[in-house]
C-alpha cells in the first residue's frame, strides 16, 4: 500500500523513448501528498507526454470511498480497472514515499539512493466525487510486492517504473502488460521520519527530515 508520498523538486524533466517525447514540469514542492488531494501526473495526449493535475483516489459509483492503490498482479483481471488500464495509464512523479512499521506505527521514508525523482505506474479515469460539480479526473497508484529494503516495514510498495519504460507504460499496451508481470527492481534506501506525516494537514520540509 502507498498512502503518502512526496515530490519536493521545483523542476523535473522526464524523457520517454516510445514515442520520442519529453516534458518539463515546474512544481510547487510537496512534502506529504495524501489521498483526495490534487497532484501532478503525466498522461499521453495527442502523441505527447502532458502534465495534468488530478485527484488522488479513483471513486467508482460502487465504491464508498476513494481507491488510492491497485494491485499490479490482478489489475487486468479486475473489471473495475479495465478501462483505466486500456485508456488511462499515467506516470505519477515522486521523489519518495512513506510507510508505517507495525506494530509501533513508526513512519519511514523511502527514496532513491541519490535522492533522484522517479515515477510510479498509475491509472486514471473520470471519478464522481461527492460535492464536486461533475466528474473529475482521478488516479490510483499501482502496487507490487515489497523489495528487500521495504519488506521489513511493509509487504507492499508502489510499482516504480524504469525511466526507459515511461513511454512503454503510457503508449504500448503490450509492454504495459509485461511491466505488470515483471516490475523493475527499484533501488531504494529508507530512513525514519517524524510522525508529522501522519496528518495530511502537515505539509512542510519537516516531513522529509531524517529522525535519529
Amino acid at each position: 500500500m502507498c498512502g503518502r508520498y512526496s515530490l519536493t523538486k521545483k523542476e523535473l524533466r522526464l524523457v520517454s523513448q516510445l514515442p520520442p517525447a519529453e516534458v518539463q514540469l515546474h512544481l510547487q514542492p510537496r512534502f506529504n501528498i495524501a489521498p483526495t488531494q490534487n497532484a501532478p501526473v503525466i498522461i499521453m495526449e495527442d502523441g505527447q507526454m502532458a502534465p495534468r493535475e488530478m485527484r488522488w483516489g479513483l471513486q467508482p459509483a460502487w465504491s464508498p470511498g476513494p481507491i488510492i492503490n491497485a494491485r499490479a498482479e490482478t489489475l487486468t483481471a479486475k473489471p473495475a480497472f479495465r478501462r483505466a488500464f486500456l485508456h488511462g495509464r499515467c506516470l505519477v512523479p515522486a521523489d519518495g514515499f512513506y510507510e508505517w512499521r507495525r506494530p509501533d506505527k513508526a513512519p519511514f521514508r523511502f527514496v532513491a539512493p541519490e535522492g533522484e525523482a522517479f515515477c510510479f505506474a498509475g491509472i486514471w479515469d473520470q471519478a464522481l466525487v461527492q460535492k464536486a460539480a461533475g466528474p473529475v479526473r482521478a488516479y490510483a497508484i499501482l502496487t507490487t510486492g515489497a523489495s528487500a529494503e521495504v519488506l521489513p516495514i511493509h509487504a507492499r510498495m508502489p510499482l516504480i517504473l524504469a525511466p526507459a519504460d515511461y513511454g512503454g507504460w503510457l503508449a504500448d499496451g503490450a509492454r504495459a502488460e509485461e511491466i505488470l508481470r515483471t516490475p523493475c527492481a527499484a533501488r531504494l534506501r529508507r530512513y525514519p521520519v517524524s510522525t508529522l506525516v501522519n496528518s495530511p494537514l502537515n505539509e512542510d520540509p519537516r516531513c522529509v527530515e531524517q529522525q535519529n
